[in-house]
């Protein structure tokens, strides 16, 4: 079993060495370089979520687009300084 905290963990610290060391032709490099690119690909990607639900794609294409999904998310949390701490804390206040 897979723990998620420690997958958005690693997941962060990547996305966080590709927005430092940007490569020509990465589409995480593309997705910073655009004016609204991690925006455009946040939204894209939630699109695609909602399509897979309601088309019935069936699971596993529910959860590669959800994993789509969080990459991006991962991405804007990673462009405006936001880190899986602050995250978690907001998470958590909300479960009480």
């Amino acid at each position: 079993m897979y723990d998620i905290g420690k997958v958005l963990e690693r997941e962060y610290a990547q996305v966080f060495v590709r927005y430092k060391n940007t490569k020509k032709g990465s589409s995480t490099t593309e997705m910073f370089v655009r004016t609204d690119g991690v925006e455009r690909k946040l939204m894209e990607e939630a699109f695609e979520v909602t399509l897979a639900s309601t088309k019935n794609e069936g699971t596993k294409r529910q959860v590669s687009e959800l994993a789509d999904l969080m990459y991006a998310a991962v991405a804007y949390m990673v462009q405006n300084k936001i880190t899986l701490e602050e995250l978690a804390q907001e998470m958590a206040k909300r479960q009480k």
